[in-house]
């Protein structure tokens, strides 16, 4: 072996990556392989001795999928590169294949196991809930999206459940955060246990999870596993020396049926999970594709959830506070379908009265301008809300831009037992009557307002004593 050739085979044996040459030969029957060189780094990764190589099936450490490939390589001297795992070795691969002679082609066999299992486990970190180690939302919304593009194809059944456990707020308020998570985790162990390892389990809000279940044979199993939900999480829970019973709430969206995509099935789920709840909770529902329930369920869960909350919110705004009143005005009549709303503030003589707030915010055909008076009848500063019509407030109505308005709701600003103004809020094209738990939530918004407004006053008025 003269000098070159010396430094090469040195080069070749003391890499740290795999390297084998072998021999391409085309015949009738197909190609044939056959080893032609191996270094040191080779034969430890596949256990094999130099003794053994010339006998060695090269399909045996190399994928027989990529016969074409290696063959590709020896006749026309293309580059191809590849990933693989072998089952006799155990360990992740990446494999470059070259011509370096024609008829011949040489593969670099790099272990990737490291980096893989380093990467599978950040990508397992990436998708799992850090509590539960369920998947998280996002991962369930990617992994359901992606079964659902492979397997559109095929005329399967699958089902989207969506539980959300009962008056879970009140246990974490009670008995604290550090109880609520120990419940959760023995929640989420129990609804993993019920499913197969094929279907997809997640927590995708704080005491809401999801499963996916595929290939289901009818809506029967699907309904036994609900009823398994239900009847699993309702056992007692011992923790920190309290027993405690926990109910769920269940909505099952049937695919192809309730929709062919997460969103739709997500959405019909969640409706279903809703007319759960108002049936009386710890039970299961199937969506039945009633547009109107969906409408009015979807419609009354985004004002419950939202109205009190998105009031809090603007009156935390930075700006003045007569503008985040004006915007919390704005929110209520949005809501509960109101076109117009007011702040008005007692004046000076009785029943004279000057808007503070105004919404919209300079609309023509409003109440008049705040240097104008406005009379209010009596009978409307009884109570704090009442209901009034044209027939019960005629003065008031006739007031209100010739009587043309039909609703108006009426809230007294009282402070020190007296009355020093009111939240009006209007609808002049229609007649509407809140429910009474429509008239709760929004009497709960009209307190914050009050507050609020009320504590602005104070501090006005102590600021004019300090400046005196």
């Amino acid at each position: 072996m003269n000098q070159e050739l010396q430094k090469a085979y040195g080069l070749f044996e003391n890499m740290p990556l795999g390297y084998a040459i072998f021999r391409v030969e085309a015949g009738d029957d197909g190609s044939r392989y056959a080893f032609y060189y191996a270094n040191s780094t080779f034969l430890r990764l596949f256990h094999l001795t130099a003794g053994e190589l010339a006998q060695a099936d090269v399909m045996h450490y190399l994928p027989a999928g990529h016969s074409a490939l290696y063959a590709e390589v020896a006749s026309s001297g293309s580059k191809r590169s590849f990933y693989y795992f072998h089952r006799q070795a155990k360990k992740h691969l990446k494999v470059f294949c070259y011509q370096p002679l024609y008829g011949y082609c040489a593969c670099l066999i790099d272990d990737v196991t490291e980096q893989f299992n380093i990467q599978q486990l950040l990508r397992i970190r990436a998708e799992s809930d850090s509590l539960t180690g369920l998947f998280n939302k996002e991962a369930t919304h990617e992994h359901v999206t992606q079964y659902l593009n492979e397997t559109r194809a095929r005329k399967a059944r699958h089902a989207m459940i969506v539980l959300d456990l009962d008056n879970f707020k009140e246990i974490n308020d009670y008995f604290g955060h550090l109880y609520g998570d120990a419940l959760l985790l023995e929640i989420s162990n129990r609804i993993k246990s019920l499913f197969r390892a094929s279907d997809i389990v997640g927590r995708i809000g704080g005491d809401e999870f999801m499963i996916f279940m595929k290939n289901v044979r009818s809506v029967d199993i699907v309904q036994e596993k609900a009823t398994d939900l239900c009847r699993l999480i309702n056992e007692n829970y011992n923790y920190f020396n309290t027993d405690l019973a926990i109910t769920t709430s269940v909505g099952i969206a049937l695919y192809p049926e309730a929709g062919t995509d997460f969103e739709t099935l997500y959405n019909s789920a969640d409706i279903a999970l809703y007319q759960a709840k108002d049936k009386g909770k710890n039970q299961f529902h199937v969506y039945n594709g009633d547009p109107a329930a969906g409408n009015e369920i979807l419609y009354s869960r985004l004002r419950k959830n939202s109205v009190v909350d998105k009031v809090y919110r603007v009156l935390a705004q930075k700006a003045s506070p007569y503008e985040n009143i004006r915007a919390a005005i704005k929110i209520l009549c949005f809501y509960y379908g109101f076109r117009q709303g007011y702040l008005i503030e007692r004046g000076g003589a009785p029943y004279h009265q000057y808007i503070v707030c105004r919404y919209p915010a300079a609309a023509r055909g409003e109440l008049p301008d705040p240097e104008h008076s406005v009379y209010i009848s009596d009978s409307l500063k009884r109570q704090d809300y009442c209901y009034v019509t044209v027939k019960t407030a005629p003065e008031f109505i006739r007031s209100l831009n010739g009587g043309r308005y039909k609703t108006i709701y009426f809230f007294s600003i009282k402070t020190a037992g007296k009355c020093c103004g009111y939240i009006v809020l209007i609808n002049p094209d229609k007649s509407l009557r809140l429910e009474t738990e429509e008239l709760g939530e929004l009497t709960v918004s009209i307190n914050i307002i009050v507050n609020y407004y009320l504590e602005i006053k104070e501090n006005d008025k102590m600021l004019m004593q300090d400046y005196v």
